[in-house]
């Protein structure tokens, strides 16, 4: 978006900026080379191809009736399309060279992409992990052929799951994850040796945190060695023990006893410090922001 002049109060303005809608960037430009229009309110303007247009406004004394054309850039660059190309060769048949079977269904990628990105699939293609999980097949094709159309069986993972995963692999990121699926790629994310993107699923749960979910949360983090996140759990059951939710869902910890124990260590730690008798060691209320906010500040004595 451009504009172009205005009126400051006390007097017509001759300057251009733009905003970005993708970086939420505003930015001046320099427009004084040039016959440049005077400063001007009540103006027509309009951005055709790669100018901007000023026909006419109002400079204080006089209703204007001049046009102007400004070159934005004297060469026109393309936005980048790199992710988005990327993307559409996200299970493209056409161009693959390697296919996998999950949950019964083909998916097809591309050898380099993959190894390049994880050290798993690296190992997987190139070195010994590959013969181990080819599926043999017998089509009387030779040898070399035979082994480049075997497909790789993963019984592992979901199919949803791994497209998500390749998603990830290709673009660097993922988009409209919920968080039942943000949990199915933190555990895939760790199977498949992708920090990043267990960085991206554990701050994705983080914001759908809850007294409903937040002890499968911790369980799930504990698991799979998501420590900030499980970190994070455990202090929002802290703050909400009284919750029937999170006491009815305690339950669900029999098969981790160890999180119960830490549970009942960190409340009674917590009950002590706030014990009248401690005021002496400066133990006080802290006021804390809300889990689920962009900035999780927490005050600290």
């Amino acid at each position: 978006m451009y504009l172009y002049g205005g009126y400051s109060g006390s007097e017509r303005l001759a300057d251009m900026f733009s905003y970005d809608f993708d970086t939420n960037h505003w930015s001046q430009i320099d427009c004084s080379s040039g016959d440049a229009p005077s400063g001007r309110s009540s103006l027509v303007a309009q951005v055709y191809e790669n100018s901007v247009y000023v026909f006419g406004g109002y400079n204080g004394n006089s209703v204007l009736n001049d046009f102007y054309r400004f070159r934005l850039k004297p060469i026109g660059v393309p936005p980048p399309a790199l992710v988005n190309d990327f993307q559409r060769l996200i299970n493209n048949s056409e161009l693959a060279d390697v296919r996998f079977v999950v949950e019964g269904k083909d998916v097809y990628a591309h050898k380099a992409i993959l190894a390049i990105r994880s050290e798993y699939f690296r190992v997987m293609l190139c070195g010994g992990m590959r013969e181990s999980t080819m599926m043999m097949i017998d089509d009387g094709t030779s040898p070399e052929k035979q082994d480049s159309n075997r497909p790789i069986d993963l019984p592992d993972v979901a199919h949803p799951v791994f497209l998500k995963v390749l998603e990830f692999l290709y673009t660097d990121s993922v988009c409209d994850t919920s968080l039942e699926m943000s949990l199915h790629l933190l555990i895939a994310s760790e199977q498949f040796m992708l920090d990043r993107l267990k960085a991206i699923c554990e701050d994705l749960i983080r914001r759908d945190i809850s007294t409903e979910t937040v002890v499968s949360i911790l369980v799930a983090s504990h698991r799979h060695h998501a420590s900030g996140l499980k970190e994070i759990a455990f202090e929002f059951i802290l703050r909400h023990l009284n919750d029937p939710h999170v006491m009815s869902c305690l339950s669900d910890l029999k098969a981790e006893p160890e999180l119960l124990l830490e549970i009942i260590r960190r409340s009674n730690l917590a009950t002590t410090a706030s014990a009248p008798d401690g005021a002496g060691s400066g133990a006080q209320d802290l006021p804390v922001a809300p889990f689920g906010s962009n900035a999780d500040w927490t005050a600290r004595r």
